[in-house]
């Protein structure tokens, strides 16, 4: 958070660096560390790696670039035949149309070898892991392993590769995935066994108080934006009718939140220094929100009850998934 004057510029881009620290994110966060920890001083013949699940917008992608930032890096060994990159972590993004090979052939590269072939790829990275020295590493979008359709035969490849990977290179694994990767790798007792431990993040929940985890991000949003200094006028908005408002636009979603937000703000640097309600209306207009209660329809051009009685059948529908489950 800056103290001094700071430029439009540099305000846009504080803002978007913007990571908010509420109690459940510094909870797992603690967790997952204090894992990698006991990994390095157990003497146990594999380390216990962890699954991470969450909805779309629930913050996978927001935890995984901190976790970059905290665990991924090198360094160079100059050994006296030849010098050796050492990589303590690495991580890798799968797209929906990654296969096993694929894969291998993308932690590779993030190891600094450059190769095409995929004939013996997978012995080819349990030793550059081992070379290099590797500690661990983060895999996003876990669940694209498994293809789109989740076929039976794709999702035994998906299985049985990610169970090599941690029994023939003693590599911590961090996977970070939708909830389909219960069902994909966790039902294979193989698999379970290997990631004893499972997060699972959560969209907020609403009614939303002074003390939940929605008003803590909100506040924290109006903190860093008050801190700036930069506008010319900043609209109150902690109130129950722009609370219903955010909230049926975002879904509880904290990705959206962040990006309403940020829109919103951008908008007012950029114009006339002011956010206020039309900016709301004006990014609300210009984004597309998957997990919006109000579909297509702008929440900011809806009255507050409107948005209450949407949150309302949503909240129940939620209510009765559960029950039925």
């Amino acid at each position: 958070m800056s103290s001094k004057k700071i430029t439009i510029d540099e305000a846009a881009e504080e803002f978007s660096g913007l990571v908010v620290e509420y109690p459940t994110w510094v909870k797992t966060v603690e967790r997952i560390k204090k894992v990698v920890k006991f990994n390095g001083l157990r003497k146990a013949p594999e380390p216990n790696c962890i699954l991470i699940s969450g909805p779309s917008g629930a913050g996978k992608t927001t935890l995984y670039e901190y976790l970059e930032s905290q665990y991924v890096d090198e360094d160079i060994e100059d050994l006296s035949d030849r010098v050796v990159r050492k990589v303590h972590w690495f991580s890798a993004s799968l797209p929906t149309t990654i296969t096993p090979p694929r894969i291998a052939l993308e932690i590779l590269r993030s190891l600094g070898v450059e190769t095409i072939s995929e004939y013996g790829v997978e012995a080819r990275l349990y030793n550059a892991l081992k070379i290099a020295g590797t500690r661990g590493g983060m895999i996003d979008e876990l669940h694209n392993l498994a293809g789109e359709d989740h076929s039976i035969g794709k999702v035994h490849a998906a299985r049985g590769w990610i169970r090599d990977l941690v029994s023939k290179t003693k590599v911590m694994i961090i996977g970070f995935g939708t909830p389909d990767c219960h069902d994909i790798f966790l039902n294979e007792p193989q698999v379970r066994k290997r990631f004893p431990h499972v997060i699972q993040l959560e969209s907020f929940q609403f009614p939303v108080n002074s003390n939940s985890e929605f008003m803590i991000v909100l506040a924290a949003f109006e903190k860093e934006i008050g801190s700036h200094g930069v506008l010319v006028a900043n609209e109150s908005r902690m109130n129950d009718d722009f609370i219903a408002r955010f909230f049926a636009a975002t879904g509880g979603s904290i990705n959206a939140m962040k990006n309403i937000y940020e829109t919103a703000y951008m908008n007012a640097l950029f114009s006339d220094g002011r956010l206020d309600n039309d900016k709301f209306i004006m990014t609300c207009d210009e984004l597309s929100i998957s997990t919006s209660l109000t579909g297509s329809d702008n929440p900011f051009r809806l009255s507050p009850e409107a948005c209450r009685n949407v949150i309302g059948s949503a909240s129940k529908k939620t209510t009765l998934r559960g029950w039925e489950q």
